[in-house]
């Protein structure tokens, strides 16, 4: 995803931007556990180490200057220091919805993440609109396309989990 995003502050960037596939992963990673416990620690593990693969990531195609690769991947990190705490929170949220989901395959669970994709744009853009500005170029709002794929995305699976529930029913 780092090298997606690349270093510009446009559509890529956008993309790079988008956190739902971020929450997604923790679901998906706690998913694999039917108790809530470890599906929580493996979301919140799962969350960590994306982020620090995608930052490492980042230290290699961001242009931060003369330095060390070591120096690059601190700065790296640093940047994005708010995110490693906000997963130290969604992780473990997410982690135990999917851990959950595994235990009692209620489609509700499943439902909730792919709505995500429906509503983070949503959000973004009242946020952006609220705020009285955007987030630069390489703003999600700023692609309408973009997001409006993220929404169908989201409408799509939630519309198939949601068919596919009433099928087995």
């Amino acid at each position: 995803m780092a090298a997606i995003k690349g270093q510009g502050a446009d559509a890529r960037d956008a993309l790079g931007n988008i956190s739902a596939p971020w929450l997604a992963l923790s679901f998906v990673a706690g998913a694999g556990y039917a108790r809530i416990r470890l599906g929580a620690l493996v979301g919140l593990v799962a969350a960590l180490i994306a982020l620090a693969v995608f930052y490492m990531g980042e230290s290699f195609v961001l242009d931060l200057g003369r330095h060390s690769w070591i120096v690059d991947l601190q700065l790296s990190v640093r940047a994005g220091r708010v995110y490693f705490v906000q997963a130290l929170l969604s992780g473990p949220i997410f982690g135990a919805l999917g851990a959950l989901w595994a235990k009692t395959r209620a489609r509700v669970f499943a439902v909730a993440v792919a709505l995500l994709f429906v509503f983070e744009p949503v959000v973004v853009w009242l946020y952006e609109r609220r705020s009285g500005g955007g987030g630069g170029d390489g703003s999600l709002t700023h692609y309408p396309l973009l997001w409006m794929g993220e929404v169908i995305l989201g409408l799509v699976v939630t519309g198939a989990l949601v068919v596919r529930g009433s099928r087995t029913s």
